[in-house]
């Protein structure tokens, strides 16, 4: 969805203000569609909306981090903290601007923030608390609840993810223990799990 290592040049400086976006030719295009839509009878749901259920959906600072610098941002998450936090930080920022942004433009009430955070799975519990959780509490303080997504076994982050502000819903690969999130959350903490083929087809 973005071309890979597009910032892999580029230093944190270099980066715009996250509100200096919204005068992208891109994000002005997205605007006037949406305009153009609304001024056929439709209700148009916007970027970042899967739906009118009010709740956004971004990926995670991480992930998107992993995305635009390419593979070497998780070594450099040890390597060069530095260099890693404040983008991990212009990257929550932008998210968070973009989602207001187009609720508005959408006429769309946020009610929860989805955190994709795909790549959170491949980090140690000390990083993930270092990065992730400061990254994903903002949204939550910012926009209230968060749904909160990592792709595989992420058995390693449950406590951790327990400290996300806001934590309201967990969505996780078919690797991560059902019975160690219920350990941690109980049984009434709503999940979303993607079952593993291997299971799919033993069914």
């Amino acid at each position: 969805d973005i071309t890979a290592h597009c910032l892999a040049s580029h230093s944190v400086d270099e980066l715009p203000e996250p509100a200096q976006l919204l005068n992208h030719p891109l994000i002005l295009q997205w605007d006037g569609e949406i305009a153009q839509l609304r001024s056929s009878k439709l209700e148009p749901i916007p970027p970042f909306f899967w739906d009118r259920s009010g709740r956004a959906a971004v990926h995670g600072s991480i992930t998107s981090g992993l995305k635009f610098r390419g593979d070497d941002f998780l070594m450099s998450m040890i390597s060069d903290p530095g260099f890693c936090s404040p983008l991990i930080d212009w990257l929550t920022d932008v998210n968070r601007v973009l989602v207001e942004h187009f609720a508005a433009v959408g006429r769309q009430e946020v009610t929860s923030i989805h955190v994709g955070e795909c790549a959170a799975c491949m980090l140690d519990l000390a990083n993930f608390r270092r990065y992730v959780v400061p990254s994903a509490s903002k949204l939550g303080e910012h926009f209230g609840a968060v749904r909160f997504h990592s792709c595989g076994c992420s058995d390693h982050l449950l406590e951790a993810c327990g400290e996300i502000t806001g934590l309201a819903e967990l969505d996780v690969g078919g690797e991560t223990s059902v019975g160690k999130i219920r350990s941690h959350f109980g049984g009434e903490f709503p999940v979303g799990i993607a079952p593993l083929v291997e299971d799919m087809r033993a069914a």
